[in-house]
């Protein structure tokens, strides 16, 4: 899945990435595509945040340990409002990319953040 997407994304890009859903399952936690996950990681050169709805600092650590990932390892986001209002408040780069699961979300970045490029995630069970 997640390597599908490499003919679209730049190598230079940065990543924002959902967490809960998009780059592992709420429960069970593992990943939705881990092979995916490692050659887009590559792809792109490690340049990876994630942005979370996940209020709780210690909930996401505790998901991202039970897929083998260390929190401290990424810069990781944690937002209450929509998540393109929140990335509004930032520069990022000319190449980035933000993958969500919820249309609403990607529908939020669309409209208040229209240089990034967005693209839907669709688990296997949603397709």
């Amino acid at each position: 899945m997640f390597d599908k997407m490499i003919p679209i994304v730049h190598k230079d890009s940065l990543i924002i990435f959902d967490i809960n859903n998009t780059l592992i399952t709420n429960p069970p936690y593992q990943f939705t595509d881990l092979e995916g996950f490692i050659k887009l990681f590559k792809h792109v050169k490690g340049r990876i945040v994630f942005l979370t709805a996940e209020t709780s600092k210690k909930e996401t650590q505790r998901q991202l340990k039970e897929v083998g990932l260390k929190y401290d390892d990424f810069t990781v986001l944690h937002t209450k409002i929509p998540k393109g209002i929140f990335l509004k408040q930032y520069s990022y780069p000319s190449h980035t990319v933000f993958i969500d699961d919820r249309l609403h979300q990607i529908r939020s970045v669309r409209k208040h953040c229209p240089d990034i490029q967005c693209i839907h995630f669709k688990s296997k069970k949603q397709s």
